[in-house]
Order: C-alpha cells, then structure tokens, then sequence
C-alpha cells in the first residue's frame, strides 16, 4: 500500500464468543492492567492478538467515553 505496509486479508465469520482479555483500565490516576473474561451478546468478528493485531484489540467505551483499552489472549469458547 502506500505506507510500505502490507495487510492481511482476512474473512471472518462472526461468532459468539467468551473471550479472555488483558485490559487497561484509563480511569483514575493510576491505570490498573486486569485479566478479565467478557461474554459477548451479539456475534462479533475477533481473533487472539497475537493472531492478527487488528481483530485482536478491545476497546470498552461507556456514555461515548473509552474507559479501557486491551487485547485478547485467548477465545475460550466459540459458538
């Protein structure tokens, strides 16, 4: 492309997945790193971080506000 960078193309088929995350929690002074499980209502496409960067990243946003930022570590469970 025109940065030099090249991109995988990638079809993913949504699923809904319980997910096991590491996350970094933005409020409040000091921001705090957790492992977390997240259950997901509705399928969605992602894959583990380390898989592909892209779909492996999380963003938890509440009232239009990003309050944490992560990256899948595993996909415990497909559906």
């Amino acid at each position: 492309d025109q940065y030099g960078k090249t991109y995988e193309r990638r079809r993913c088929t949504p699923q809904t997945q319980i997910l096991e995350l590491v996350v970094l929690v933005l409020e409040g002074a000091t921001p705090i790193f957790l492992g977390s499980q997240v259950s997901l209502q509705h399928p969605v496409c992602v894959e583990t971080f380390s898989e592909s960067r892209a779909l492996g990243r999380v963003f938890l946003r509440s009232s239009g506000r990003t309050v944490a930022m992560g990256r899948v570590t595993r996909i415990i469970q497909n559906s």
